[in-house]
């Protein structure tokens, strides 16, 4: 056997997983997905679908951390002077 070549028992790391948004309506495994329907497949179909214009990639925005202000002191009036 050729070095290189893959066999038969040999494994391939799972493909990575995209979520995508739905922007045409399309069937996948039989079922109908609509337009704004979100779903996870995988990267190189996602890729497809964003090439062929039938969907978008959701691309999720980090939580806002959340930073807890202190408390200002009151400012105090300057004196007028008269």
């Amino acid at each position: 056997m050729r070095a290189g070549r893959a066999t038969a028992t040999s494994r391939s790391p799972p493909d990575p997983i995209m979520r995508i948004e739905v922007t045409r309506p399309f069937c996948i495994d039989g079922n109908r997905k609509e337009a704004g329907e979100q779903f996870d497949v995988d990267k190189r179909f996602g890729r497809e679908l964003i090439h062929n214009g039938k969907a978008r990639e959701v691309v999720e925005a980090p939580a806002a951390e959340v930073v807890a202000e202190a408390p200002v002191a009151p400012r105090r009036k300057k004196a007028e002077a008269a």
